[in-house]
């Protein structure tokens, strides 16, 4: 059974790979970050960009530098596990925020994917 690549973005290269058109790409621009008064531990904003084509049912992948513990945002439903956040999106926007809940200060984003859901 043939499965679309996925992929990944990584801001510090100063090249690419360019997807052929019609793929979708997904990046997250560091925002803000602020610790959080209850846990004490660190809440950062992110934008996800998605670009190209994408569906109205998704799942984008996002990994982060460092273990995370919850992220909301983006009208989505989201699962995390380490450092990694699955997000399950209907009828996405092509750009909109989230925060990233975890312990580790000046969090960044590493890669991330975007797939059609099932």
């Amino acid at each position: 059974m043939y499965q679309k690549p996925l992929l990944f973005s990584v801001n510090d290269l100063a090249e690419g790979v360019y997807a052929d058109s019609g793929s979708a790409t997904v990046t997250a621009q560091y925002l803000s970050e602020e610790t959080n008064q209850w846990t004490q531990e660190i809440d950062a904003k992110f934008k996800v960009i998605l670009t190209g084509e994408h569906s109205d049912h998704q799942i984008v992948t996002l990994t982060f530098s460092g273990e995370i513990t919850a992220v909301w945002g983006g009208g989505s439903s989201v699962s995390c596990s380490g450092s990694v956040a699955t997000l399950d999106l209907w009828n996405p926007a092509d750009s909109f925020e989230i925060t990233v809940h975890g312990r580790t200060k000046n969090l960044s984003f590493v890669s991330g994917s975007i797939r059609k859901a099932n």
